[in-house]
């Protein structure tokens, strides 16, 4: 290897290698305080995130939708009442004046009423049931936020990537043309002109690449965000380093007590043991109480009478 090449070579490691190693920190700083300044952080990203993203807005009117299932799930049936009257094929119904002495009127109500603990099991279970989906939207929200966040930084570092290979393409230029210009007095051969216009379009390529990453990232954090797909994104957010536990056991032990997953589980584990309590109590039988009212035409009085009736479970086997 000649002179020149050798001081090529020595240039092009200093220039990748040879950063002040405070350049990464003052980055940080500076990108902090500007958001500081705008009063800008992550978790104004989530909070938009949890107020405009509309999978969160369906779960919530799903966890209404159950909330709402509860009071009905518990409720008695609903009452029957009944009018009747029987006289002649050809007479006006509920007219004495105009009726036989043999005709009547009746009017009643019933009231149903289940098995003392079916009521109340099915309550647990609507209620189980909305705990689930709770849950289960904790669940989405958590995954909705570590995309949001883990595509934030990535777009972040690609930005970062993009202004150092800016920075480093103009001093390889800068270097390309300095080898050119000593090739074309003879004071260097054509292999360092080569070598330095790859090395600038390797950089180009690279470039290419990360642009592409870059919008993609945008679109996909913008997509959470509900908003526009070319909406401007700051890459100078402040966030908060949440300290992770040093053991595994700790790790562990968060993971049981924290993870929706979990607990969605666990009340589904609950509502089919309430389910399966509620079908044993099924083959029980039902009550119903019927009260009716009823009165003769020809001036007799109003007469009532009360019946008990008891479902018979004969074909639930």
């Amino acid at each position: 290897m000649n002179r020149t090449s050798l001081t090529l070579l020595l240039s092009l490691v200093l220039l990748f290698f040879g950063s002040p190693p405070s350049l990464s920190a003052q980055s940080t700083v500076v990108a902090r305080s500007t958001s500081q300044a705008q009063g800008t952080t992550l978790k104004d990203l989530v909070a938009e995130l949890e107020r405009a993203n509309p999978e969160l807005g369906s779960g919530r009117r799903e966890i209404d939708m159950r909330v709402a299932r509860i009071a009905p799930a518990g409720a008695l049936p609903d009452p029957t009442i009944s009018a009747g009257f029987m006289s002649g094929l050809l007479r006006s119904p509920f007219f004495p004046s105009t009726n036989p002495s043999d005709s009547f009127r009746q009017f009643g109500v019933s009231q149903e009423f289940p098995y003392p603990g079916k009521l109340s099991l099915k309550t647990k279970i609507a209620t189980t049931e909305a705990d689930a989906e709770r849950w289960n939207f904790e669940s989405t929200r958590r995954r909705l936020v570590s995309d949001l966040k883990s595509a934030y930084f990535e777009y972040v570092y690609v930005n970062h990537s993009l202004a150092v290979l800016a920075r480093n393409k103009e001093r390889l230029e800068q270097f390309r043309q300095i080898a050119e210009a000593r090739f074309s007095v003879g004071r260097a051969i054509q292999q360092d002109v080569i070598k330095a216009q790859l090395e600038v379009s390797l950089l180009i390529e690279r470039q290419a690449t990360l642009e592409q990453q870059r919008t993609a990232l945008s679109a996909a954090i913008n997509g959470l965000l509900y908003r526009k797909p070319d909406a401007p994104l700051d890459v100078a957010l402040d966030y908060e380093r949440a300290p992770l536990p040093q053991r595994l056991e700790q790790l562990q032990g968060l993971v049981q007590r924290n993870n929706p997953m979990l607990k969605r589980d666990e009340r589904a584990i609950d509502r089919g043991q309430q389910a399966l309590a509620l079908a044993k109590r099924e083959v029980l039988p039902d009550f119903a109480v019927n009260v009716t009212t009823q009165q003769m035409v020809g001036g007799m009085p109003w007469m009532y009478g009360v019946d008990v009736m008891v479902k018979v479970p004969l074909y639930w086997q």
